[in-house]
This record gives structure tokens, sequence and C-alpha cells, in this order.
């Protein structure tokens, strides 16, 4: 799918109305993939520790799912990468996202464990209607630099405020 911004996502067939309402309305959606299997809304292996895991971090701030409970599938893709789910916020909320994404990493991968590659999806709004979206497919160690970056680069001066939380 891509760049498809959060009003998209409140607007599909398969959500209930109460749904769409927490859709519309969320901090940080968490969104399916839709393309990679006909009829199923689909997210990476591990998503729902991942969003368990932003929950817990994001405080005040809600973290929604985009599908209905009952719908909810996870896919395994045998690699050593991690496969995140892919996340929409405003261009506001993005230093949050990024300081949980951050703790996430910090906090999942250990040497032991560390996969080579991370891939993930984030789309952020900004203010006017322009949305971006960084797919990101690389080494852990480099992802929150260039996620930072990439926004940086594409999202104008005044449509929000410039992320500045990497890590030193």
């Amino acid at each position: 799918m891509g760049l498809e911004p959060r009003a998209f996502w409140a607007t599909q067939a398969w959500l209930g109305d109460g749904r769409r309402d927490e859709v519309a309305t969320a901090d940080v959606l968490v969104a399916p993939w839709v393309d990679l299997k006909e009829g199923h809304k689909l997210f990476p292996q591990g998503a729902s520790d991942f969003v368990k895991d932003l929950r817990a971090a994001a405080g005040s701030h809600s973290i929604v799912v985009a599908v209905e409970r009952d719908q909810y599938e996870e896919i395994a893709l045998y690699s050593d990468h991690l496969r995140l789910p892919t996340l929409i916020c405003s261009q506001v909320l993005l230093p949050i996202v990024i300081g949980l994404l951050t703790n996430h990493i910090d906090r999942t991968i250990t040497e032991e464990s560390k996969p080579s590659i991370i891939e993930m999806e984030l789309v952020v709004e900004g203010s006017g209607g322009k949305c971006i979206s960084v797919k990101y497919k690389g080494p852990p160690d480099v992802m929150i630099a260039e996620i930072e970056e990439h926004v940086k680069r594409c999202l104008p001066a005044g449509s929000g405020r410039t992320p500045k939380t990497s890590r030193p």
C-alpha cells in the first residue's frame, strides 16, 4: 500500500463504526499489510508484542491497530530480519514515536539475537495534508538516524517540529 494517511485507514470496510473513530483519532496508528495475501490484513510476526511495548511506553498517547481484533493475523517471514509493522503518526508526534522505536529496539535486541536487518515503514503526516513514507531496510544501528534525516529532508520546515531525538 504505502503512503496511506490515517484517514484512509479509518474508512476501510473491514472496520466497525466504533473502531473507525479510534483509528481516525489515534495518536499512532499501526497499519496492516494488505497487499501481501489477498483478503488478509497481516502484521509481521511479533507485532502484537511490539504494540504492547509501544502502549506500555506511550503514556497518555493512544496506539491503535487498524483492524478489528478478530481480524488480526501475523505472518512469519523467516530470516534474520526483524520486521516491524507500519506506523502512522503526525510530524508533531514523531519525536515520541522515534523515542518509542528507540526504546523498543534497545530492549528487544541483544547481541545474541541482533538481526542483521530491520524492516519497517513509517508514514509521517505533516501539516497541510502532506505526508511522507519512510521505508527503512537496513542495519539496526543507523535506523533512527536515517528515519530522522529522511523526514527532515522531505517535510517542509513549516509542517511541524523537526525531530531532534537521535542518540549520541
